[in-house]
C-alpha cells in the first residue's frame, strides 16, 4: 500500500446540465469534482528526537532535540552524515544565547531634518553585551503620500538593557505626527 492515495470523483452532477461556452464549462467543473486523500498511518514526514533517524528514514528531516526536550535544530542527511539544515540562522557554541521578541510603536513629531530617538523596549532579562536587533516595519502612517519611504532614515541603537530607534526625516511632522508600527527581535548572550 502506498503512503498517500488520492481519489478524484464526479459529485452530484445534474442530469440536465446545459452546455456552455468552453471556458465557462471548465470553470463550472470545479463545482462537481471532489478530491479525497487517504493517508497511511505509517506516513512520516519528519523524525523527532534526540537520536538520529534509522537507516530506512534517512530521507526525512530530523527535528533534533536536546535530552531535556528543548529543540536543538533541523538536520538533513547529506553525503553520509547528518548536517544542520540551516546553519546560518542561529549557529553558536554559546549555551546562554537568547532571542527576545516584541512589538512597538514609534511616533515622530519633529520638524524636518530633526533627529529623534525613542526607547522601544527594555530587555528582561538584560543581555551580557549589546545584542543584535532586527526590525520589521509592519504599519503606521510614516509612509503616507506626504511622507514617502525614501525621505526617512532609521537606525537601531541597542544596549544591554534596552534598545532605541533613531529617526530622522526631511518631512515636517511637528503639526501632523507620523507613527511607525514595528516588530523586532534581539539576539545575544544573557547574563
Amino acid at each position: 500500500m502506498k503512503d498517500v492515495t488520492f481519489s478524484l470523483r464526479a459529485y452530484n452532477v445534474p442530469r440536465d446540465l446545459q452546455h456552455r461556452r468552453r471556458a465557462d464549462e471548465i470553470q463550472q467543473i470545479l463545482d462537481y469534482i471532489r478530491v479525497t486523500a487517504e493517508v497511511s498511518s505509517n506516513l512520516a514526514l519528519v523524525h523527532m528526537g534526540t537520536d538520529a533517524p534509522p537507516i530506512n528514514q534517512q530521507d526525512l528531516l530530523w527535528v533534533r532535540s536536546n535530552p531535556d526536550g528543548t529543540p536543538n535544530g533541523l538536520y538533513v542527511f547529506s553525503e553520509g552524515d547528518w548536517v544542520r539544515a540551516s546553519p546560518h540562522i542561529v549557529e553558536s557554541e554559546v549555551s546562554n544565547l537568547k532571542i527576545i521578541q516584541g512589538t512597538g510603536t514609534y511616533t515622530h513629531s519633529e520638524s524636518a531634518d530633526t533627529t529623534n530617538t525613542a526607547q522601544i523596549a527594555t530587555f528582561d532579562p538584560e543581555f551580557e553585551v549589546e545584542p543584535i536587533v532586527l526590525v520589521s516595519f509592519v504599519g503606521g502612517t510614516m509612509f503616507s503620500d506626504a511622507a514617502t519611504y525614501y525621505k526617512w532614515n532609521y537606525r537601531t541603537l541597542p544596549d544591554k538593557d534596552k534598545w532605541e530607534l533613531e529617526v530622522r526625516c526631511n518631512v515636517d511632522c511637528s503639526t501632523v505626527n507620523r507613527t511607525l508600527e514595528l516588530s523586532w527581535m534581539a539576539i545575544g548572550e544573557i547574563v
